[in-house]
């Protein structure tokens, strides 16, 4: 595991400042196509409805909106500002001001959700194995976890000088191996992938990582119907930033 703590900044309210008035864009779009691509690989290539939904760390609601498709959603999030706004811009979904550490958790319902969808949030997080019991312990059993998070592989190369202003209070990044240790416990059928969304681990000594990671490239294969095809390649190479995982909770846990 990574970590990385910036102690003169407190979480709560850096996350009010900055993420209250976070909206899809196409970066959210990209991910949330392989968010819905990954989940329909669980249910051979169909979409269930009027499942029970928990959407953990939801920000401003964006994904909690692309979620509502497949049944009832709950967001949560322990940023107060960023709920205001994701009740304003989506007021039939249900927000909830809610702290992975408060005994609030409990309120939501032991084994209440069928599915349990957390993107971009676990490497925030500073303690995973709670984390990862939270999320357990609010599933019905052979409920799905649906976790999106960057590969801890290249926390040193995405942080280089240029970027480290992009560091938020808490960045704990976790390896593909880590990951799935901490899974297996509780959780079966673990699929992990490797998904690319605007940024690609490129070297300066490789003209072929420079020609793959070129904007003008992706527009091009876009509008050719050949992105999807690009995705996977690059993931074949182990080029992407980030793991997207599916578990299935194990029956008695």
């Amino acid at each position: 595991m990574v970590k990385s703590q910036l102690n003169n900044i407190e979480p709560v309210k850096y996350y009010d400042e900055h993420f209250r008035e976070l909206h899809d864009n196409e970066a959210e779009e990209l991910r949330w196509a392989m968010i819905e691509g990954a989940f329909r690989s669980c249910y051979h290539n169909s979409l269930p409805q009027n499942l029970t939904i928990l959407d953990f760390g939801c920000s401003s609601g964006w994904l909690s909106k692309k979620l509502s498709s497949l049944g009832k959603v709950t967001g949560i999030d322990f940023s107060e500002k960023s709920i205001e706004e994701a009740r304003k811009q989506y007021p039939d979904i249900d927000f909830r001001t809610m702290d992975i550490n408060s005994s609030e958790i409990k309120a939501l319902g032991h084994a209440s959700f069928d599915l349990i969808v957390s993107s971009e949030v676990m490497e925030h997080v500073r303690d995973h194995k709670l984390f990862i019991n939270q999320v357990s312990l609010l599933l019905k059993n052979d409920g799905i976890l649906l976790l999106t998070t960057p590969n801890g592989k290249y926390y040193n190369l995405y942080f280089n000088k240029s970027k480290e202003v992009f560091k938020q209070p808490i960045e704990n990044w976790i390896s593909s191996n880590d990951l799935k240790t901490l899974l297996k416990k509780q959780f079966t059928s673990v699929l992990l992938k490797k998904f690319y969304v605007n940024w690609i681990y490129s070297s300066r000594n490789s003209v072929l990582l420079k020609i793959l990671a070129n904007n003008y490239l992706r527009l091009i294969l876009k509008k050719m119907g050949l992105f999807e095809s690009y995705l996977k390649l690059l993931e074949y190479l182990g080029l992407g930033l980030y793991l997207i995982v599916i578990a299935k909770k194990q029956t008695g846990i």
